[in-house]
């Protein structure tokens, strides 16, 4: 009986505040506590990495296949010349640029642009080539 009156009176502890202590709810409180802190952290983390990158887009065009001029990919649309900087793999592994046959043919090119700030916030653009359908 006395056990029962122990854990009896444990429950019903009174803070300094005026509250009944739940013992479950501070538990409770550590653990989103924890939560929360890990959650901020991740996403510091996150933000920091994404600070670098400005803008990135889906786009396409048609354009005929100028040529590669030191590690870029050259095309030129009707009202202006484009360059690749970046192509991705499966498609370089199954197209190749390199054939002198390549060059004047006409192509749907699909790409993404990505804008990254350097430390001296120097804004450098990035296209990669992520879709390439031959038009003739």
């Amino acid at each position: 009986m006395s056990n029962i009156l122990d854990n009896t009176s444990k429950e019903s502890q009174i803070t300094t505040n005026g509250f009944k202590e739940n013992p479950l709810t501070h538990k409770n409180s550590k653990f989103m506590k924890t939560l929360f802190m890990l959650l901020f952290a991740v996403s510091s983390l996150i933000t920091g990495i994404d600070t670098t990158t400005l803008a990135q887009e889906d786009q396409t065009i048609e354009a005929s296949f100028l040529g590669i001029v030191d590690g870029e990919y050259h095309f030129a649309t009707t009202n202006d010349k484009m360059a690749f900087q970046a192509i991705d793999e499966k498609i370089a592994n199954v197209i190749a640029f390199e054939d002198k046959a390549m060059q004047g043919k006409k192509f749907k090119v699909s790409y993404t642009l990505i804008e990254e700030e350097s430390e001296d916030g120097e804004v450098t653009e990035i296209k990669t080539i992520t879709k390439f359908v031959p038009l003739e």
